[in-house]
């Protein structure tokens, strides 16, 4: 899905909040109501459009009907044919997500407070109407301006299953970030329950404890795997100082099996009430009454303390106290569960009669990972009803043949053993759906496995396999084959009869070639064949990774035809105007030079031939006009493939050549492409630069050619032999592709059609034997690249003719620009005066509104929509002149500044705002705007590399108006590869000074409430600043911090509120007056030898009270109270013996201080 902003009746969006892999998230306005909303807009499967089910909207609905502060609300939903979205709640703040993105982890109570705010808010949709969440993950888990815990994208599997029945099996896991997703659904289960949901909350648990995922790979699919047949490293491994409670609950939580988790919601609850109140360290004997053996012991004695028939280890039974879980015995109603997780100390080979602890017949799930066994007994056979099998991670290094006898087993772990040979026997488990084999030993395999016809993954990743028996192709149900990192070397060509496979992960091993057969795959959507043999990908086929159909028909037709190699680049040449480009072309081909060389208006495309050695290099070199006016259009044709030349004229120096800016422009637009800067002219004047500083800054810079002179030849054969070796090293010029590819080439490069449609492209295509569409697409984009035609068939306006020879679609466009009647009626162009411009036997009529298109696609131009006949306006043929456009007091400001300005910017954005403009009140670099009552001045400078941005109007109305502006520039920012654009906001009393928008954004995340701009001496609050532009995030303004907004916080916490001065010196008056006559009163009933003692008493007592008093109050720390009462008790000698107990008391009321701390 493109980002093009959608059209929706009653909305207007704004700008997009994010992106996922299944749909795109807008900010929007709800017209009607007024009020901000956020609306998903879904991605149709393969941009096929949807399969529409009529439970679509009652779904919805019954979403709709769910009222919860932890939920967001979800207010309408839409889906048709081509389309469909939900508008739901806009929350402003930001997600857990982004979090962990800024900050490594939380500490044990902050995490607790997320999960459980999020379990109660999936307990209240499981509640009603049992609403599975289905892709639980950070970045759905939001935390709005209130602190409050929101959670986003509830019941998104439902409402894809409603959308294509087809693609619902697909859709299932994949909705799911692979981080978090639970085994039964990286499993493909489609029958899924809440503790799936309980699973992936686990998960992000452990993410939010440790700073980590739990697991990680290589790709989705090993993540996968990982989820499947890896048991979770011991968080106390990972988590430092965790407590016990939290260790075990994440083990409760991240149980492989469905049944070793909560049940439901409220057990999840209740487990983690528990967790967060028994945080204390807990001794695990004192809970199972063996006092005899620590906790940290890995003596046998524990082994034995704890045995086997119990059917619990030791963690079970900590985990059963803490949460009230029940331990897995016949008795109850779920099935026969054994887990031994009890020491570290390898148990090497299970005993013959161990079977008979349990009632074989029964046994249904069987966990024994990472237990050091390095033999199975023979009698595992009897475990007849035994459905999964976990035997990960142990020493194994062969199977007993008994092993065929577990006819009901569906699930068998044997990752991360030393198998070497698997028994033919296995063969008889007709009922097995998993069987992960990863990280053993294994050179083959049997050929029996062909008869697990129920299959569905397989897993032969990280062994010594060379080859597959053929076989291998009888497995008509498998879903996923991993055979990452083995060494084979060839493949069957039965494995294309996989019918339903979706992942083949290939990586890591020693492929020259792909089996023919694989283009049989219909449903394949992961496929890895890197680091292989293979040749390498054309970049415009490595660039769509996801389209596993290009890259397999592109290697078929390697294969099955003969193959050239391309040998063939191009050279653009960049500048500005008058430089010489053109002069210099012709001096690399040894052409004779005209003097009287016109200045190129458009493009001139000529063919070179240069020569390294044997190979020869044809160069296609593009001549560019170097007028302002035509810089807009040079990112439409920097492409891969390409050699830069820059070119400067020696005379003007540095500046007047706009050295960097071209740079900037090239590196933004041209990626890693190399440069070589040429300076011409030489024979006039020489340049001096700061070559060396020049290449530092600019590492894509390959060369300088520092005194050229076309006209005297000079330093022409250097430059002609550096352009030659850097040519012969660019990448992909000797790309290897099929002969095919070269017919359709020439046919394209010497048809006299200027122009054709889609359909005639295709049928040449045919006719050269490349009839597959996938073939036809990555060819044109490949034709694309190097400059032989233009293709735009993403663009419907331009469908009828979207293959265009580029030297027509740029000439004629440059006519336009240059036109001497656009450039008198200040850019303003009637359709019916481009008979005018552009000669009928070149450019008929009936192609007048396909360069307009093509001008708009670029936006070059926009339509008066209110004009009778069809009129446009170029920006870039405004006058440069700024009109009065008013006062702009007291209005909302903002900034962009940039690392280069590209003239672009500013005329693109008044082509996308058109439809706003005021008053027809525009100019070449700015445009007043008018929305819902506000005005909005933008203008733009070149030579300050600013974008300069004011509203005024009501001001609940301009942060809204201000929004759309942005999220215009974002869209363009976007499009221009690495250029750096910084919104900063200035200050109101100081507006020269201004603060970069995105660091305020970390700093407040980060718990910082106040700064001081660079420039001035004031302490302005952060949230005041962020809030001038954004006041929909709502950030408090001043140290107030409340809920999970208090939790998210650094270390550093906010400094308390101190009391008042005046109040706690009225307190110490009124206790003293208080506390002195109540002296009075008792030193009548006393001894007269005891009143001074009862006085100093009191005296002393007074300044204690106080101090704490203080204390409480925060303007007193414990340090300092602790002193004043360790003084005032050594004062008064009643407590201290002598100096070593004063010395003694004193210790203990800095140890005291630390206890606090």
């Amino acid at each position: 899905m493109t980002n093009t902003m959608p059209d929706i009746p009653g909305f207007e969006c704004i700008e997009i909040l994010g992106k996922g892999r299944k749909g795109t998230v807008w900010k929007a306005r709800q017209i009607s109501l007024d009020r901000i909303v956020a609306v998903k807009f879904f991605h149709g499967p393969e941009n096929t459009g949807f399969a529409i089910h009529n439970d679509f909207t009652s779904l919805a609905k019954h979403l709709a009907m769910l009222k919860h502060e932890g939920i967001i609300q979800i207010y309408d939903a839409e889906a048709n044919n081509l389309t469909a979205y939900i508008v739901m709640e806009y929350v402003a703040g930001y997600t857990v997500g982004d979090w962990l993105r800024r900050k490594e982890k939380l500490g044990h109570e902050d995490a607790l407070l997320v999960a459980k705010c999020v379990a109660e808010a999936l307990d209240y949709a499981w509640s009603h109407g049992q609403i599975l969440h289905g892709s639980l993950q950070p970045d759905n888990i939001l935390i709005d301006s209130d602190g409050v815990v929101k959670v986003s994208d509830l019941g998104e599997i439902s409402l894809f299953q409603s959308l294509s029945s087809r693609h619902a099996s697909i859709y299932h896991n994949t909705l799911a970030y692979e981080a978090y997703i639970s085994p039964e659904q990286a499993l493909g289960e489609m029958k899924l329950d809440c503790r799936s949901d309980i699973y992936s909350l686990g998960a992000i648990l452990y993410h939010l404890l440790s700073g980590e995922t739990m697991f990680s790979g290589t790709s989705r699919a090993v993540v996968l795997d990982r989820h499947v047949s890896d048991w979770c490293h011991d968080p106390a491994e990972k988590i430092s100082n965790i407590p016990l409670a939290v260790s075990l609950l994440l083990r409760y939580f991240l149980a492989k099996d469905p049944n070793h988790r909560p049940q439901n919601w409220t057990e999840a609850q209740k487990a983690i009430r528990k967790a967060s109140r028994l945080q204390a360290p807990i001794n695990p004997m004192d809970i199972i009454g063996v006092s005899s053996v620590t906790v940290k012991s890995n003596d046998r004695d524990l082994l034995q303390q704890i045995e086997i028939p119990s059917q619990d280890s030791l963690t079970n039974k900590v985990a059963r106290f803490l949460f009230g879980t029940r331990p897995m015995d016949r008795t109850t109603s779920r099935p026969n569960i054994i887990s031994t997780r009890t020491s570290t100390v390898p148990i090497k080979c299970l005993p013959n009669d161990w079977h008979s602890l349990f009632r074989a017949s029964d046994l249904q799930v069987l966990y024994l990972p990472e237990e050091g066994i390095e033999k199975l007994p023979s009698q595992i056979g009897e475990f007849r009803k035994l459905r999964t099998l976990y035997l990960n991670r142990n020493r194994l290094k062969e199977l007993p043949r008994e092993i065929g006898e577990l006819v009901s087993l569906e699930t068998l772990v044997l990752a991360g053993n030393q198998i070497e040979t698997i028994p033919h026997e296995i063969g008889n488990l007709r009922s097995l759906k998993r069987l992960y084999l990863a990280g053993n030993r294994l050179t083959t395999i049997p050929v029996s496995l062909a008869n697990l016809k129920n299959l569905r993954v397989l897993d032969l990743s990280g062994n010594r396999l060379t080859g597959l028996p053929a076989a291998i192709g009888s497995l008509q149900n498998l879903e996923a084959l991993y055979l990452t990192e083995n060494s084979l070397t060839g493949l069957p060509d039965e494995i294309g009869n996989l019918s339903n496979l979706k992942s083949l992960q290939l990586d890591r091993n020693r492929l020259t070639e792909l089996p023919i057969s694989f283009s049989k795959f219909k449903f394949l959507s992961e496929f890895n064949v890197t680091d292989n043999l293979l040749p390498v990908l054309p970049p415009e086929i490595a660039e769509r990774s996801s389209d596993t159909s290009a890259i397999i028909n592109y290697y078929i037709q390697r294969q099955v035809g003969e193959n050239r190699v391309l040998n063939e680049a191009k050279m653009v040449l960049v500048g500005e105007g008058g430089v010489g480009k053109t002069s210099l072309i012709k001096a690399l081909l040894g052409k004779r030079l005209d003097h009287d060389e016109r200045k190129t208006e458009g493009i001139d495309i000529t063919r070179w031939e240069v020569t390294d050695g044997a190979v020869t290099v044809a160069l296609n070199v593009w001549d560019f006009g170097g007028q302002e006016i035509m810089h807009a259009t040079h990112q439409f044709f920097l492409t891969k493939r390409t050699l830069y030349i820059l070119v400067l004229d020696s005379r003007q120096g540095e500046h007047q050549s706009r050295l960097e800016y071209w740079l900037k422009i090239i590196q933004s637009f041209g990626g890693d492409s190399p440069i070589i800067v040429v300076c011409t002219k030489a024979d006039e004047q020489r340049m001096d630069l700061d070559w060396l500083g020049l290449q530092r800054k600019y590492p894509v810079i390959v060369g300088f050619a520092k005194a050229v002179s076309s006209h005297t030849g000079e330093e022409v054969a250097n430059l002609r032999e550096m352009i030659t070796r850097e040519v012969t090293h660019l990448g992909h010029v000797h790309d290897v592709l099929p002969s095919a590819w070269f017919h359709i080439k020439d046919e394209m490069e010497h048809t006299p059609k200027d122009f054709m449609s889609y359909d005639e492209y295709r049928a040449i295509c045919a006719n050269a034997g490349v009839e597959d569409s996938t073939s036809q697409k990555t060819l044109v984009q490949f034709l694309h690249d190097l400059g032989i035609v233009l293709n735009f068939q993403d663009d419907p306006r331009l469908e009828d003719t979207n293959i265009l020879n580029p030297e027509w679609v740029t000439n004629g466009v440059y006519r336009i620009l240059n036109s001497n009647l656009l450039f008198q009626s200040k850019g303003v162009l009637r359709v019916a005066d481009l008979h005018e411009i552009l000669p009928s036997t070149t450019y008929p009529s009936s192609k007048h509104m396909f360069i307009m298109d093509m001008m708009r696609k670029f936006e070059l131009c926009f339509r008066f929509e209110d004009e009778k006949e069809e009129t446009f306006l170029i920006p870039d043929l405004l006058t440069r002149g700024e009109p009065d456009t008013g006062e702009w007091e007291d209005a909302l400001a903002v900034q962009y500044h940039y690392n280069i300005l590209p003239g672009s910017v500013a005329s693109r954005f008044i082509v996308r705002m058109s439809s706003s403009i005021s008053k027809k009140t525009y100019w070449r670099s700015g445009v007043v705007l008018t929305r819902e009552g506000c005005r909005a001045l933008v203008r733009a400078d070149a030579e300050e590399r600013t974008v300069y941005i004011r509203i005024t109007g009501p001001k609940n109305k301009r942060p809204i108006f201000l929004a759309l502006i942005r999220s215009e520039f974002d869209r363009i920012h976007n499009s221009i590869a690495q250029l750096d654009a910084r919104l900063r906001i200035p200050l109101a009393h100081h507006p020269h000074v201004t603060v970069d928008y995105e660091h305020l954004i970390r700093l407040y995340t980060r718990g910082q409430e106040t700064i001081i701009p660079e420039g001035t001496e004031e302490l302005l609050n952060i949230g005041d600043l962020l809030n001038t532009i954004d006041p929909e995030l709502k950030l408090p303004s001043t140290s107030r911090r409340n809920k999970v907004t208090t939790i998210l916080q650094p270390e550093s916490a906010d400094n308390p509120p101190h009391a008042s001065h005046s109040r706690s010196g009225l307190f110490n008056l009124f206790y003293a007056v208080v506390l002195v006559s109540l002296t009075a009163l008792v030193c009548k009933f006393v001894a007269w030898y005891l009143v001074p003692l009862v006085m100093i008493s009191t005296i002393l007592l007074i300044p204690i009270v106080s101090a704490f008093h203080a204390f409480n109050d925060g303007t007193l720390t414990e340090r300092g109270l602790v002193r004043i009462i360790v003084e005032s008790y050594n004062r008064l000698g009643l407590l201290i013996a002598s100096n070593s107990k004063k010395n003694n008391l004193e210790g203990e009321g800095m140890h005291v201080k630390g206890d606090l701390d």
